[in-house]
């Protein structure tokens, strides 16, 4: 008989695979979806309003963030890893985009469209992976804590010692202040890039690679 645990982890696998694939064709439409809406700043929120690095951050963000909230309607079994386990993905994504657009302005002296592409591409899935990885831990450890909370009721019972059950509480607590870091994450890293849009700080990360400017450019 296959394991529950097992088949939950295959689930999660092409969940995030295919959440991958999503991200990928959201965010290279979120890299037009400003002018197509005639500049509007409610969608400038969401997509990039000029050529930093930090606007192309959006495009692997909130389409990660819309997949997790498919993930949480239709997965509801990893609901309680859900929060660390995009959070990490998606810090794995925006420190593989910034680190290669560095190495790649360093080298080239610019940017290349195609290796822009590729670069997106394979921050995504890197960032995918760590998703998959951090979520599949956290319902193996699961697995491990329902036969902890089996034990600590027999040991109610007076069958194990009181240890037992203490032990198991530990891997909760744990993995509940990781959700929580999760949250808090996800949503500082949402009000920085909205903020951001409007006031971003003068720093390199920040500066349009075409006009050399910071923040919406002026509309001729």
């Amino acid at each position: 008989m296959v394991s529950p645990v097992r088949v939950l982890g295959q689930t999660i696998a092409r969940w995030e695979a295919a959440g991958a694939l999503f991200i990928i064709a959201s965010g290279s439409a979120l890299h037009f979806v400003y002018a197509w809406s005639g500049y509007s700043l409610v969608v400038g929120f969401f997509g990039a309003v000029n050529e930093s690095i930090w606007e192309h951050l959006k495009l692997a963000f909130w389409p990660t963030i819309a997949w997790g909230c498919c993930e949480y309607l239709a997965m509801p079994a990893c609901r309680h890893g859900l929060a660390w386990s995009k959070a990490s993905g998606v810090i794995a994504m925006m420190l593989s985009i910034i680190t290669g657009a560095w190495v790649i302005e360093r080298c080239l002296g610019g940017h290349e469209l195609a290796l822009d592409i590729g670069l997106f591409v394979l921050a995504v899935l890197l960032g995918q992976t760590v998703s998959a990885l951090w979520l599949a831990r956290e319902h193996r450890a699961f697995g491990h804590r329902a036969r902890g909370d089996r034990e600590e009721e027999a040991a109610n019972l007076g069958r194990v010692s009181q240890s037992v059950g203490d032990q198991a509480a530990l891997p909760r607590r744990s993995s509940s202040l990781l959700q929580w870091m999760g949250v808090v994450i996800l949503v500082g890293l949402a009000a920085a890039f909205i903020g951001f849009t409007v006031a971003p700080p003068p720093i390199e990360l920040f500066r349009d690679s075409v006009s050399g400017e910071f923040g919406i450019p002026p509309r001729r």
